[in-house]
């Protein structure tokens, strides 16, 4: 069988930007579990959970079109069968669903933090259960959803929520996954109300920073300017996580509105999907390691980048 050059791209991009997402995930997972034993921080343990749903999303990139139904037409290197392709899609809804909900849950550990000035024990106490909770609740909700009502089938280079036959829902002709419209519309408003409350979040510690800072510029006192200076701190990397969200998302969505909307596929939406859509856990594990190469390079500002990379994977607590 005949495969074009745009499918056989579709199929292999997922595997090597989903396998470096993989390696940040796996990286950030063993260096919480080995390495901040026992976990005391609740920022670790929201990292811990955000690495571990990466992981699930990571691993059905990297398997891409592999679990697709042998032998449907046009896609490069389908081998499966309805029953692995229903299991890849159950785990693609599970781990994309709870990555962004619990960006949503780190973000409110800053607002706490910064915003509301909360201790590391009341946010444990109050509102650490409720930041798992969330996630994995709505995430196994609507995975398990999609699995009576057959939804997960061949959606492109791996398998998602999609009606099968192709475009059947034109004709009313679909074997599976006739609701499948319905549940990308439920997928996608959980994802962007996530998205929405992080920016949200954000911008609240943004006020409360510049509000710290205007203080420091009048007061000049020396504890002000600490917790200015730490706040700022906190803030940037707040910020990066979310950046790293939008890149994540943004093509994603893009892609979806425009095969809504034009009933087609715009090939450089897809392989910028296949691109940016499977590395959220590497953006995510240079981002964790930020601090790190940072204090790194004041304790040592003559070191060369690649030693300081080196200092902050192995050496840096």
């Amino acid at each position: 069988m005949h495969y074009s050059s745009q499918s056989k791209t579709l199929a292999l991009l997922p595997k090597f930007t989903g396998f470096l997402s993989l390696l940040g995930s796996l990286f950030i997972f063993q260096d919480v579990v080995f390495h901040k034993k026992p976990i005391h921080r609740v920022y670790h343990r929201l990292v811990l959970g955000l690495s571990c749903s990466d992981m699930l999303a990571s691993i059905v990139n990297i398997l891409s079109t592999w679990p697709i139904p042998e032998g449907t037409t046009g896609v490069y290197l389908a081998s499966g069968t309805t029953q692995t392709c229903t299991a890849q899609g159950f785990f693609n809804e599970l781990g994309n669903l709870a990555t962004p909900i619990y960006n949503a849950s780190l973000c409110a550990y800053y607002v706490l933090v910064i915003r509301n000035s909360w201790a590391e024990d009341r946010i444990r106490t109050r509102a650490e259960p409720w930041m798992h909770i969330v996630p994995i609740a709505i995430a196994f909700t609507i995975a398990i959803l999609g699995i009576p009502f057959t939804l997960y089938n061949n959606s492109g280079w791996l398998c998602w929520i999609a009606a099968y036959p192709a475009k059947c829902q034109d004709d009313g002709t679909c074997t599976r996954g006739e609701h499948a419209d319905i549940f990308r519309w439920v997928h996608y408003a959980i994802i962007w109300t996530a998205i929405l409350s992080v920016t949200v979040g954000m911008y609240s510690i943004y006020r409360k920073v510049r509000h710290q800072e205007a203080l420091q510029s009048q007061e000049m006192d020396d504890e002000v300017a600490r917790r200015g200076r730490k706040s700022k701190k906190v803030a940037i990397q707040a910020a990066l996580f979310v950046g790293a969200l939008y890149l994540t998302w943004i093509f994603a969505t893009i892609t979806r509105i425009y095969q809504i909307t034009t009933g087609n596929n715009n090939f450089v939406l897809l392989v910028l999907m296949a691109i940016f859509f499977p590395l959220q856990g590497f953006f995510n594990c240079l981002i964790y390691l930020r601090p790190r190469y940072l204090r790194c390079r004041s304790r040592n500002p003559d070191a060369p980048v690649r030693r300081l990379m080196y200092l902050s994977l192995y050496h840096e607590s």
